[in-house]
């Protein structure tokens, strides 16, 4: 049986299990590390942006990034969808549409 797809605010189509799963991660880092999640929501919202100090290994190792530094595709529309506010004052959302 496939997991429910959901549509998140972005527009995108997701496995709800694995957007509850990345919610969590995002919960804890924005708890836990807010200047990583800071990092996490600038590289989401502009590839560009080059990441400071040890947090691409950090968001690494949280299984947030992928091997090119980047967020992996089902992370950044999370993120995209449920990250709210400017640089530095992020706060998380609801991602669901």
């Amino acid at each position: 049986m496939a997991a429910a797809e959901i549509t998140l605010k972005n527009g995108a189509k997701a496995p709800g299990g694995a957007v509850k799963a990345i919610m969590i991660n995002l919960g804890e880092l924005e708890r836990d590390d807010p200047p990583g999640f800071c990092e996490l929501v600038c590289i989401s919202r502009d590839p560009a942006y080059q990441i400071w100090g040890d947090y691409t290994r950090i968001l690494r190792e949280r299984g947030l990034l992928g091997g090119d530094g980047q967020p992996h595709d089902i992370v950044r529309d999370v993120v995209l969808s449920a990250a709210t506010g400017d640089d530095p004052l992020y706060s998380l959302g609801s991602p669901y549409a």
